[in-house]
């Protein structure tokens, strides 16, 4: 007898698909974690950003499309990879297309190659790395020696 109903869904509660046939009889039966699973690869794309050398930098440094509907934000984890020797945790926030955030203080101006890795926590693993740029300019004031000859200080 051929199956008249077919249903895709976590039917055991364990997070991963199953298949569920029905005839027209009402008997029906799921094949648990029988599905092969090809993760869906993730698509990512770099935000470039400025910063200030010496000031706080927070924001955005990548995005990417949750290709999985069975997980959300918190599946996922980043990390930051500064361009100046230092990395850090991304904070992961969004449905749909998700947003990596972090913050960082850079020493020095500098244009700086950035790296963003997304992996996803589940048994379907998947990775993608970006490459932003961050431009890190200074506070943007010039220090000029200057002498008052009347008092003969010397200030900055």
């Amino acid at each position: 007898m051929e199956p008249t109903a077919l249903g895709v869904g976590d039917f055991n509660g364990d997070g991963k698909p199953d298949l569920a046939l029905g005839d027209p009889r009402g008997f029906f039966g799921v094949l648990m974690n029988d599905l092969p699973i090809n993760p869906v690869p993730l698509s990512a794309a770099a935000v470039n950003f400025g910063a200030v050398a010496g000031a706080p930098f927070s924001g955005t440094v990548a995005t990417f499309t949750n290709p999985n509907t069975f997980d959300g934000a918190a599946s996922y984890t980043a990390t930051i990879d500064w361009g100046d020797g230092t990395t850090s945790d991304g904070t992961i926030t969004g449905t749909g297309t998700l947003s990596v955030s972090g913050w960082h203080t850079y020493a020095d101006q500098n244009i700086d190659a950035v790296s963003v890795q997304i992996s996803n926590s589940s048994e379907t693993q998947t990775t993608a790395t970006v490459y932003p740029t961050a431009t890190v300019t200074s506070l943007g004031q010039a220090v000029q020696a200057r002498t008052d000859r009347r008092h003969r200080l010397l200030a900055w």
